[in-house]
């Protein structure tokens, strides 16, 4: 199974295809994605996550060096809205939103609580945006399907290790 570990950075805009060519040779074994406004690179590892870790730093270190006025912020937690879980699961929204208002398979193991609500703007409306590492624990666990075949993510203790790890190596 390869850990993936995204890392958000600062100061590139990956949706510039001009920034695009800012990234040398020397990191191209890395994934870089914008995600709207969000720039990130991605380390897919077949180490296990303490190692990958390492690895992480180590990238961080390469990242920071050699692309001028460039940081990463730290790891980036996928959140994902009840239709992206849907998409990502291939089941319908209804079974989605089922699951996350605990009203299906939550006798199981109830489904992750939301990271965030956003909204409750003019039409009164929230979204709930959830972790897509958890949520994929979840699935795997409750449902018995993997939407991310062969992929680990970061447990909460060592993403919290990680970013802060990162947060003294993107000062170099």
């Amino acid at each position: 199974m390869a850990v993936k570990i995204p890392l958000r950075l600062r100061g590139i805009d990956l949706r510039d295809l001009d920034a695009c060519d800012r990234i040398p040779p020397d990191l191209a074994d890395l994934s870089w994605e914008a995600h709207g406004g969000v720039s990130l690179t991605v380390l897919y590892s077949d180490e296990p996550a303490a190692v990958a870790m390492g690895e992480a730093a180590e990238w961080t270190r390469r990242i920071v060096q050699l692309i001028p006025g460039v940081s990463v912020v730290g790891v980036h937690d996928e959140l994902v809205s009840v239709s992206d879980i849907a998409a990502r699961a291939g089941v319908g929204p209804e079974a989605a939103r089922l699951w996350a208002t605990g009203k299906r398979r939550s006798s199981i193991r109830a489904f992750p609580a939301p990271h965030q609500v956003v909204g409750n703007g003019s039409g009164g409306k929230t979204m709930s945006l959830y972790a897509w590492r958890e949520v994929v624990s979840w699935i795997r666990e409750v449902i018995g399907t993997d939407p991310d075949e062969d992929i680990e993510y970061l447990t909460d203790a060592q993403d919290a290790e990680l970013n802060a790890a990162l947060s003294t190596v993107g000062r170099i």
